[in-house]
């Protein structure tokens, strides 16, 4: 009975620890919707600017000149991505960051998003500390937002309408769910 005990506590405590990124950011739980979502981070992260998708839109509509990082695991990114992102390691530093600008202007705003805004966040604010002169801003939702207004997505085999749901629980977050995969098209 007691290893049975010591079992089912440390099968737990690692069920615990293994979910725990899911909600680490988030000490009275996971918020329920993607707006509860952007508020805490654009409280958490003040040093960048949090955009919404249609301000976004209105950049990418207008030619405007920024660049768009895609802060996600390769896994994700092979899912789909909006058009022009360049994907960026989640951990990513601002020398790895500083490659990619050579030769930009330095007015140049960093856009940056992720599945729901919070690596994105982390690393725009990072950023923020390390380079000098490019505004940084987040895309509040992430691609889930972009993807819930049915705004264009590709990969690497053209337009799609697939998205990767990160993890099982931000799967709700999503209003077409039923689009939620882990691979991409071949």
């Amino acid at each position: 009975m007691v290893r049975l005990t010591g079992f089912l506590i440390g099968a737990l405590i690692s069920a615990l620890i293994f979910t725990a990124p899911a909600t680490a950011d988030w000490p009275f739980g996971t918020p329920a919707t993607l707006g509860e979502i952007a508020e805490r981070l654009a409280e958490r992260h003040q040093r960048i600017e949090h955009i919404s998708t249609i301000e976004l839109a209105a950049m990418r509509r207008t030619n405007e000149r920024f660049i768009l990082l895609d802060v996600r695991e390769a896994s994700e990114f092979d899912v789909s991505y909006i058009p022009g992102a360049i994907r960026v390691d989640p951990g990513a530093g601002a020398d790895d960051i500083r490659g990619l600008l050579i030769g930009t202007d330095p007015n140049v705003p960093i856009v940056v998003y992720c599945a729901v805004g919070t690596r994105a966040s982390r690393l725009g604010t990072r950023l923020t500390r390390d380079l000098d002169g490019h505004p940084i801003m987040n895309v509040r939702g992430g691609i889930f937002a972009w993807h819930n207004e049915n705004r264009p997505l590709e990969n690497e085999t053209g337009a799609t309408e697939l998205i990767h749901p990160y993890s099982q629980s931000r799967v709700k977050l999503l209003n077409r769910s039923e689009l939620a995969s882990r691979q991409a098209a071949l």
